[in-house]
């Protein structure tokens, strides 16, 4: 049951990151966010990266193989649909998918982001759940996945954007904004509870600290983040 509203959290995504698949995918299916205004701001997370000076977990010895198994073990614990195997050529650029949301988050904006929500979910499930797809970020590939969902007349049109200077300019003012906000990776959850006091927040292993910082009720399935 839906009740009084209990604050706001931003998510930034970037679909090539599965531990920002794994907040996405919370966000989206815990009871505990109901009541919680969420909005998904896409960036490009490479760009992020540069800025902030960091590495990929991939580039570096050891964390490659560990954060393969850790990305498994989170999703097996709160039962997120997630395939045992990389998508094939992992990682690949993001940039021409990234201005695609980016085109379809500035359409959405006023209007709940019914369009972004939708090529998420679709998106994240065909590159993380059961990645036999292809190529996704490549534009004929990720065309092919959304137009079934979003429409062909709907994909079309944002293909056609994907070099347009403002979808451009946006997308690099939104990862400017997730850097602005303290963002140096992804999932990065900027939240202001019900008090208005705000606070970023790293990693899929801190939603118990999201959860504690927003008030929620946080028992049962993140009680052993709390």
């Amino acid at each position: 049951m839906v009740g009084a509203a209990k604050g706001k959290i931003t998510l930034y995504v970037d679909i090539v990151s599965p531990f920002a698949y794994l907040g996405y995918y919370f966000l989206r299916h815990s009871p505990i966010f109901e009541n919680v205004q969420i909005t998904y701001i896409p960036i490009l997370l490479g760009g992020l990266m540069k800025l902030c000076n960091n590495k990929t977990p991939i580039e570096i010895r050891n964390k490659d193989r560990w954060i393969d198994a850790e990305r498994l073990r989170w999703a097996r614990q709160f039962h997120i649909p997630m395939s045992a195997r990389f998508p094939a050529g992992f990682p690949k650029p993001t940039i021409q998918l990234q201005r695609f949301l980016t085109s379809v988050w500035m359409e959405d904006q006023g209007q709940r982001q019914p369009t972004l929500t939708r090529a998420l979910d679709t998106l994240y499930a065909a590159l993380w759940t059961d990645p036999t797809e292809g190529d996704i970020p490549d534009p004929a590939c990720f065309a092919r996945v959304l137009a079934p969902v979003l429409g062909r007349d709907v994909v079309d049109r944002h293909l056609a954007r994907l070099g347009a200077a403002a979808v451009k300019n946006q997308l690099i003012a939104n990862t400017d904004r997730a850097m602005g906000d303290g963002a140096f990776g992804l999932p990065w959850f900027q939240c202001e509870n019900a008090k208005g006091q705000v606070e970023g927040f790293w990693g899929f292993d801190h939603l118990g600290q999201v959860v504690r910082f927003m008030e929620l009720d946080g028992r049962g399935e993140v009680r052993a983040l709390l």
